[in-house]
């Protein structure tokens, strides 16, 4: 198992940075690539079994991060303890987009039939917006560009009780129409378009 050399989190080998602190990490012979990574069954059984669990929770966990590695455009986890609870974070980035999903874990969840009970997600579209087809994307509207929001898809269903990475990105572009009227499009990144549906709101 990894750690972290600056805040001691827990890493996957070839991680060019940690996703906790930001530090960059030096591998020897360390590769770009941009797919992808394939994780070895030691590579989990190393960080599960650092962690205070049952063996039941650890195969729990193991399946679903498992299923998690073989998401689109997912290039990396990494694990952190976080007071009685476990967090991991799913990477999940294209040439447009980066998605971190972190996922709680905790051993002390009554509810047995789910392995994580909570999520929260992050999103980076600085490549998005240092696109020229995008910046001329927004050119064409006229319109005042605001932000970008969203991106690869999450879903948590109710039974059973589980978190899934969806293999869709839905990235929303927001514009000032006036002083006080927004209106935002989802966005097409395969074509580079907006979709012709919007909706408006008064702020």
């Amino acid at each position: 198992m990894h750690t972290c050399p600056d805040c001691g989190s827990m890493i996957m080998e070839g991680d060019p940075y940690c996703e906790h602190c930001g530090a960059h990490l030096s591998w020897e012979g360390l590769e770009e690539d941009s797919g992808n990574r394939n994780y070895s069954n030691d590579e989990l059984d190393d960080i599960l079994e650092s962690m205070f669990i049952t063996s039941v929770q650890r195969q729990a966990l193991k399946a679903k991060l498992e299923c998690f590695l073989k998401a689109r455009d997912c290039t990396r986890m990494e694990a952190r303890p976080a007071l009685d609870e476990y967090v991991f974070a799913v990477t999940r980035e294209n040439e447009y987009v980066r998605t971190v999903d972190e996922f709680c874990f905790s051993p002390k969840d009554k509810n047995i039939e789910r392995v994580f009970c909570d999520s929260s997600s992050y999103y980076n579209h600085d490549g998005l917006l240092k696109s020229p087809k995008f910046q001329e994307l927004v050119r064409k509207t006229g319109l005042e560009f605001i932000e970008c929001r969203y991106g690869h898809k999450t879903e948590y269903r109710m039974w059973p009780p589980e978190y899934r990475l969806i293999d869709e990105i839905d990235v929303i572009v927001y514009f000032r129409v006036s002083p006080n009227r927004e209106r935002f499009y989802h966005l097409d990144l395969e074509n580079m378009a907006l979709k012709p549906d919007y909706h408006e709101y008064d702020v």
